[in-house]
């Protein structure tokens, strides 16, 4: 029996949400796919809002010997759906048909390898992001594994009671108990600092601890925004039986979309903080956090993880099978510490134009940790365009940096001027629209 499916709602949940892990299973093991073809909604095909996606998928019910089954993801025009194919002329009055550059090969093996635990579809945009993962994956361990040159990590969320918190379940830990009052330092403390940074010590030392949420971190920040809620160290201890982890603790935002100026967006709060569920704690016993933030800002990564991310949770199932650099590799990445918003008083690490080459160090260097070069890294750059149109100066610095490379390489490239590339990357706006905050999902 052949079946035509039109799915679209949730977002994405039919080739890698955690919710449909099981039919995957049988679309791989006990079906053959004649047709998958994904969708983004920006024409608006479908009244719903234009980040959501969705799937023509043609399957014939039963067990099949085919290993293998073509796919596209991330369209917007439903006449492809006509032809899949696109023409070259090969000679005087030769032409040869060819498959459209964005219809990729997927085959059963390669899904559950490099997705075991939810046989998830990465959202690959053509064969260069096929080949792209596969280098990354080749010989190297990922997050979720314990094999050597493993970080030994695990990640821990508001249900460990540790130091991330759920800001419903858990809002007794900072609010007062007898007059329901949450908690502030302007009347825990005699006096309220005119300095943040000492408001911050002053409740530390009389048992109170900022709580940070998705929307107070970016990358290698904290305190983009106020804080709203003091954990009391005294109503945790009570409830949880013992006092929340009082380490520096690597964190990454949980709500992300994966065409976000930036998916992973990881920092490493200080001692003495604690979280809520908007964050997820990454604790690797064989790596340092600071450069395991390295690891996770990098363009390389996000770009992996941005294949696999469906709608606006980055959920554990989609970091555990991220492929990392070895741990003794990590161990010998440059060093960006995470910078503090009260004390240097900038909102995006990019403000700081002094850190542009260490971030473009430590991008290459990921990058070739991970086997890849140059003209990897510059397909990867440019399937970020909001980043590209957000920080126009920093990415037409990384595009001078990255025709040296080249040019170290064997392949130099010729680089747009400042004016020329900031004109070239104001991209429509429709072309990625990203929530205005952490908390916010499309539709």
């Amino acid at each position: 029996m052949k079946v035509a499916w039109w799915e679209w709602s949730p977002p994405s949940v039919v080739y890698n949400g955690d919710g449909c892990v099981g039919l995957r299973r049988f679309f791989l093991h006990e079906a053959s796919v004649e047709r998958f073809y994904g969708f983004e909604n920006r024409r608006k095909v479908f009244p719903i809002h234009s980040s959501y996606k969705f799937v023509s998928l043609v399957f014939l019910k039963g067990e099949s010997e085919i290993d293998n089954f073509e796919a596209a993801f991330m369209r917007h025009d439903l006449e492809e759906l006509q032809s899949t194919a696109r023409y070259r002329d090969v000679g005087p009055a030769a032409i040869c048909e060819e498959p459209a550059p964005w219809v990729v090969n997927m085959r059963r093996a390669e899904i559950e390898a490099l997705s075991p635990e939810t046989s998830a579809f990465l959202e690959y945009r053509g064969a260069m992001d096929q080949e792209i993962v596969q280098k990354m994956h080749e010989g190297r361990p990922t997050l979720g594994s314990d094999e050597p040159g493993s970080w030994h990590a695990r990640m821990i969320t508001d249900f460990a009671h540790l130091q991330i918190y759920n800001s419903n379940r858990d809002k007794d830990l900072w609010t007062d108990p007898t007059s329901r009052r949450l908690y502030a330092p302007n009347w825990v403390l005699p006096r309220s600092p005119s300095d943040f940074g000492e408001t911050i010590e002053r409740m530390r030392e009389c048992g109170f601890w900022p709580v940070f949420e998705g929307k107070h971190i970016d990358q290698f920040l904290v305190g983009i925004k106020p804080v709203r809620w003091w954990l009391s160290v005294e109503q945790t201890e009570r409830k949880y039986g013992r006092p929340p982890r009082s380490e520096r603790i690597l964190v990454f935002r949980k709500t992300a979309m994966n065409t976000n100026e930036r998916t992973c967006i990881a920092a490493v709060l200080p001692p003495y903080s604690a979280a809520t569920e908007k964050l997820t704690g990454l604790i690797a016993q064989n790596v340092d956090p600071e450069r395991a933030a390295v690891a996770l800002n990098s363009l390389p990564f996000d770009w992996a993880l941005r294949l696999r991310v469906a709608g606006t949770d980055v959920s554990l199932t989609y970091f555990r099978p991220m492929p990392v650099p070895p741990s003794e590799t990590v161990s010998c990445l440059p060093a960006i510490s995470t910078g503090i918003c009260w004390k240097n008083s900038i909102q995006h690490i990019t403000d700081d134009h002094d850190l542009w080459p260490d971030l473009w160090a430590a991008n290459r260097t990921v990058a070739e940790a991970y086997g890849l070069g140059p003209s990897d890294f510059e397909h990867m750059l440019s399937t970020f365009p909001v980043f590209a149109r957000k920080r126009p100066a920093f990415h037409a610095y990384l595009h001078a940096r990255l025709a040296v490379w080249h040019e170290e390489a064997g392949g130099a490239r010729v680089t747009l001027s400042y004016a020329a590339h900031e004109a070239a990357t104001r991209l429509p706006r429709v072309a990625e629209k990203e929530p205005e905050s952490d908390d916010e999902e499309p539709g």
